[in-house]
């Protein structure tokens, strides 16, 4: 997470060497890498006044919710979120919570579109669902797609409406 941020904060400051509106930045992520796109988008962790929140999240079934895991994710993906966080639940609770998109939610966040299939058998859709509620219960813009009959490993049918809606998504975001 702290890696994610920090590489923000250096495009944002190094954003004239690399010829980007440091103003116009949208993460991107599936699945773990949905989960730290997430957190991009509803964090702003400053360091010399830099922000490290973007300005949109495309969340492809990422993790949202990572407390009570047992309760809350398949028994596929137990072992993955110990070894991320370092620690079991019961250990550190508070970790969990702060590691966790859905309970970072403000009034602050940037707009979201998350895609999630119906079918995914490694993160439970309600993660998604989770999420969009508790987006729109701060405003916050939110799009959500549901993949009808779609698992974690999408086909490549859903991977092309994926990236046309992300394009259109971004566009809208950034005007």
């Amino acid at each position: 997470i702290e890696d994610v941020q920090a590489f923000v904060r250096f495009i944002r400051k190094e954003s004239k060497r690399f010829n980007i509106d440091p103003s116009k930045l949208v993460s991107f992520g599936n699945s773990a890498g949905g989960h730290l796109a997430s957190i991009l988008g509803v964090t702003d962790v400053r360091e010399d006044g830099i922000s490290s929140r973007v300005q949109g999240v495309v969340d492809i079934c990422g993790l949202t919710d990572l407390t009570r895991p047992e309760e809350k994710h398949f028994p596929i993906s137990w072992s993955f979120l110990y070894q991320f966080m370092g620690t079991n639940f019961e250990s550190n609770p508070d970790a969990f919570e702060a590691a966790s998109p859905l309970c970072l939610v403000d009034k602050e966040s940037a707009p979201f579109l998350i895609f999630h299939g119906t079918d995914d058998d490694i993160v439970p859709i309600q993660q998604s669902e989770d999420l969009v509620a508790r987006l729109k219960h701060f405003n916050i813009q939110v799009e959500y797609q549901p993949l009808a009959g779609e698992h974690h490993a999408f086909t490549i049918e859903a991977w092309t409406d994926i990236m046309a809606r992300s394009t259109n998504f971004i566009k809208a975001v950034l005007k």
